[in-house]
């Protein structure tokens, strides 16, 4: 995602994207990512319970959906005034829409998730005025796409401390009931992982 950024949304000179869902393990490896490449970060979240975490993944704001009395003005002051280069959804609904409707004139906008199970809307005076782009971001497709060497990659920046994926707990194979009541427990602030021995 974060080359397509580079290579279609007007980053130079505004150096601010944003993500929704920045709480998910995507999000923060996201974080870590985009901070490495020299981006400022927005992180839309719906509950503040994480926003210090973040915080100390290197997001530069964290912006709390639901306390928020009026979200496009946050992201101007943010963007002093720029708006964002581009947003990276995986909630849709309101909480994407606002995030699109705060795009810089050009911005892009990728959506790769759907967890609010609603639309995200996309204005015509956006389109047209604004000149937004607006993309899916298909994953599967992408992965398909890439250099055998990915996972290499992956795992050389996790070795070297650049990126830190956010593991809550481990159990045993034999505990694998009490490992799915984890990976859905309403706090989850990490992946829960079946260590085979």
């Amino acid at each position: 995602m974060l080359e397509r950024i580079e290579a279609e949304a007007p980053v130079h000179g505004n150096p601010w994207i944003a993500q929704t869902a920045a709480n998910s393990t995507l999000g923060r490896m996201f974080i870590q990512l985009a901070k490495k490449r020299g981006f400022c970060t927005v992180n839309i979240i719906r509950s503040k319970a994480s926003a210090a975490e973040l915080k100390q993944l290197g997001a530069d704001e964290v912006v709390v959906f639901s306390e928020e009395s009026n979200f496009a003005q946050r992201i101007e002051a943010i963007t002093n005034g720029r708006g964002l280069a581009a947003v990276v959804d995986a909630v849709g609904g309101d909480i994407g829409s606002a995030a699109l409707a705060a795009l810089a004139p050009g911005g892009l906008f990728l959506g790769y998730g759907l967890q609010s199970g609603e639309p995200t809307r996309v204005m015509n005076i956006d389109l047209i005025f604004k000149g937004i782009v607006v993309r899916g971001f298909c994953s599967a497709a992408w992965l398909k796409k890439q250099k055998e060497t990915i996972f290499e990659d992956v795992f050389e920046m996790i070795r070297k401390g650049e990126m830190q994926p956010q593991v809550q707990q481990e159990f045993p194979l034999d505990q694998y009931e009490e490992a799915f009541r984890a990976q859905f427990a309403p706090d989850r602030k990490g992946k829960i992982l079946l260590k085979l021995d």
